[in-house]
């Protein structure tokens, strides 16, 4: 049976805010992802398929310096690991994403990705004493109370603070420890 979930997507340039199916989350569908609400840790063999998910009901705001396009369409298709964030936001949604992701510690960083600052607490599968070691493996992570602000100067976006977030690592510029 078909559930619609409310999300977020940051992309470098927008904020879309809509819904997904979650027949999305079939992996028998081919050109979908099952994982944007995952971890997801590579290793040699890494699947190159373009996922793609479908944001239906979308409200798109400026992230960046790029005006909203005119008249935006409803339905955008999104190219799920060139993404910045994508940030579940009601139960359902927040719910799965804590059930298929575990860790083994937290570690408090700040990551940099295109223009964004994002700061919060990383889910680890490392131990504390490893840091941020398991990123040169990692396409996507899972981040905590969850602090995002646009580091353009002249852009309109506010800082958003959310419970999680999946980051895409594709954008990112740097990464390190928050220190106490």
């Amino acid at each position: 049976m078909e559930n619609i979930w409310s999300i977020q997507v940051l992309t470098p340039d927008y904020l879309l805010e809509g819904s997904i199916s979650t027949d999305m989350l079939n992996p028998q569908i081919p050109w979908t992802s099952p994982s944007i609400f995952e971890a997801y840790y590579h290793h040699f063999g890494y699947d190159t398929t373009v996922p793609l998910i479908t944001l239906t009901s979308t409200v798109v705001t400026a992230a960046g310096t790029l005006p909203v396009p005119a008249n935006p369409s409803p339905a955008w298709v999104i190219n799920a690991d060139r993404a910045i964030a994508f940030i579940p936001r009601e139960g359902a949604s927040n719910t799965y994403l804590l059930k298929r992701n575990k860790y083994v510690s937290l570690v408090p960083a700040d990551l940099v990705l295109g223009s964004f600052l994002i700061q919060g607490s990383v889910w680890s599968p490392d131990k504390a004493d490893m840091g941020l070691s398991f990123l040169k493996k990692c396409s996507r992570l899972i981040l905590q109370d969850v602090i995002i602000d646009q580091l353009l100067p002249g852009a309109a976006f506010p800082r958003m603070e959310v419970p999680y977030a999946v980051i895409c690592t594709w954008h990112l510029q740097s990464a390190g420890i928050r220190l106490a």
